[in-house]
């Protein structure tokens, strides 16, 4: 019976333990299955949500200091397209594929397209035609006319096919400067504009012609200079001041500062000095049309006065020199 009794015990306690051993075995695969499953599940999250979607509308644009832009792009299949902008208007497109296209812009204003292939192959292509420059002005006095300190000109400008025309203007007969841009309206119609030269002042004014191909301007060439000559000496004639009445009023003394009147000045600056003939002076005022000047001084001090001319028109205004001084 004790026999019997211990074996029973032994197998019992056997199966138990296959029994705990099987489940732990079925727990790690469980286990197992659960974390290659949940990191699948995270990996397709990461994939999908969590990365930066790469589409055909993502662009980037960088300017350089010369002023070329630089843009990258991407295509359908998600792969870069470098653009390049230069600022005389020639454009380089880099594909994935190895291939470089540059449009430029030739002088006479026609597009060309210069498709490189990888192998090296080339292949041109004309964008756009060139657009026929106009022709060159004609530029004609048909009025001239003086003020206080200026001659002046009409010219009547006209060129078949301009759309408008560019005014320069030299000082020294050499040089040339932009001046005006005047536009036709309609399109080769002609247009006038007045031309000045002030005193002591030889001006040329030369034209040419302009047509517009989208942004870029096609010009004629120049026409003939046109000159204008004002030898009149630049300076208006130098005032002189006389005493015109004088007189005591307490303690102060008055007195009427008098300048040579003129038909051909528009007025007089007055300037004061208390320092002396040399010294430091102050503008007191402006008499426009006008040629007497009043002014109070202590008794016991001198002040010293000196005037100049001008003569204005429009925006230009000519001085003379100053007078010789007077003092009080």
């Amino acid at each position: 019976m004790v026999d019997n009794t211990i074996n029973l015990t032994k197998g019992h306690l056997v199966n138990k333990q296959k029994y705990q051993s099987g489940f732990a075995h079925h727990l790690i695969i469980i286990i197992s299955i659960v974390v290659v499953v949940i990191g699948s599940l995270g990996y397709v999250y990461w994939k999908n949500f969590m990365q930066p979607k790469v589409t055909a509308n993502n662009t980037t644009s960088v300017t350089k200091p010369d002023g070329t832009i630089v843009t990258t792009k991407l295509d359908a299949d998600g792969k870069t397209i470098t653009v390049t902008n230069a600022p005389d208007g020639t454009s380089t497109t880099a594909k994935p594929d190895g291939t470089v296209v540059v449009e430029k812009v030739n002088p006479d204003g026609a597009v060309i397209a210069t498709e490189t292939k990888s192998d090296g192959a080339t292949t041109d292509t004309v964008i756009r035609q060139a657009v026929t420059a106009p022709e060159t002005p004609n530029v004609s006095v048909t009025g001239n006319g003086a003020t206080l300190v200026a001659i002046y000109s009409q010219f009547t400008i006209s060129g078949a096919g301009a759309e408008g025309y560019e005014v320069f203007k030299s000082t020294n007969s050499s040089e040339y400067a932009f001046y005006n841009r005047i536009a036709a309206s309609p399109a080769g119609s002609s247009v006038t504009m007045s031309a000045n030269a002030y005193r002591g002042e030889t001006c040329g004014y030369k034209v040419r012609a302009y047509k517009k191909d989208g942004e870029v301007y096609v010009y004629s060439g120049f026409s003939s200079p046109q000159t204008l000559t004002n030898s009149t000496s630049p300076l208006i004639a130098t005032p002189t001041i006389s005493i015109g009445g004088a007189g005591a009023e307490g303690d102060s003394y008055g007195m009427l500062l008098v300048m040579a009147d003129t038909d051909d000045v528009s007025g007089f600056q007055m300037f004061r000095s208390t320092s002396g003939v040399d010294g430091e002076y102050t503008l007191l005022e402006q008499i426009n049309d006008a040629n007497e000047f009043s002014v109070t001084i202590p008794i016991g001090q001198t002040y010293y006065y000196k005037a100049k001319a001008f003569v204005t028109d429009g925006e230009t205004t000519l001085y003379s020199d100053f007078s010789t001084v007077k003092s009080s």
